[in-house]
């Protein structure tokens, strides 16, 4: 029992590492899109945790997708689970493609894609079993490892491999995202400074928009003549809350963020 329990919590203490620097690796890359450094924007190890949840569960789909694709592989389910492993990568440098459809639709739908085929793929399989009449296959419950212990090594570092590129990747396709629609991604915000404080221009902009908020500081990205994929800075300031005596935001309200499909 008590070998049992110590492997339960060596298992999530692993568990709660590799999360850890998922989300951490997230951050990282999308504040680097803006040019904040992390050790200005006061995170947590919560915030990393919680920020690590979406790599964390497009990992599980990746390993349902490649468990059917190992135990069961065919030429078309080769592909999907190919075409699969490239939709973070390829979503992201789809920026530097703005205005044609393709790049378009994989920005617009990346989330749905990933959190789809796996399961369409699973079910595909499924339904052709049945539909011979040999019921759902016995190979994608059978745990065991088909291909030995090189190729399980090569599986795993594949699998981990994929996990860090994925955590790049989906920080900066983030920050990009935001950049690009900022109207449906970030809230608008209006300071209101103290008295004896002069802000500039700052007070005066219709384009400020709240990138991240600390408890002793805003992050506010000045949009004025930004256009997304051109030469343009992205020029951020670090206002202390004690500079203002109240900031309001205004954000278009949406069934979901950014009125992305599922």
């Amino acid at each position: 029992m008590q070998l049992k329990l110590d492997a339960v919590l060596s298992s999530l203490g692993v568990f709660t590492a590799i999360a850890y620097v998922l989300g951490w690796l997230q951050y990282f890359y999308y504040f680097d899109t803006f040019g904040i450094r992390m050790a200005a924007v006061e995170l947590t190890v919560q915030d990393y945790l919680l920020n690590s949840w979406f790599v964390v569960e497009n990992v599980v789909f990746f390993l349902i997708l490649s468990w059917v694709v190992i135990k069961m592989p065919r030429w078309w389910s080769i592909i999907v689970g190919v075409a699969y492993f490239l939709i973070p990568i390829g979503a992201h440098y789809a920026f530097f493609a703005p205005g044609w459809w393709g790049a378009d639709f994989l920005i617009e739908y990346r989330h749905t894609l990933l959190k789809f085929i796996p399961f369409a793929l699973l079910a595909a399989v499924l339904l052709r079993d049945w539909r011979r009449g040999a019921g759902p296959s016995g190979l994608l419950v059978d745990l065991s490892w088909p291909h030995g212990k090189g190729m399980f090594v090569v599986f795993v570092i594949v699998v981990s491999a994929w996990s860090v590129s994925m955590a790049k990747h989906f920080g900066s396709f983030d920050a990009n995202l935001e950049l690009r629609y900022p109207d449906r991604m970030l809230s608008k915000v209006r300071l209101h400074p103290a008295a004896d404080v002069d802000l500039g221009d700052l007070t005066q902009s219709e384009a400020l928009y709240l990138v991240h908020a600390t408890p002793t500081q805003l992050f506010v990205w000045k949009a004025d003549g930004f256009v997304f994929g051109e030469h343009h800075q992205v020029k951020i300031y670090v206002i202390k809350r004690d500079k203002l005596q109240w900031f309001d935001t205004t954000k278009g309200f949406q069934i979901q963020r950014g009125n992305f499909i599922l």
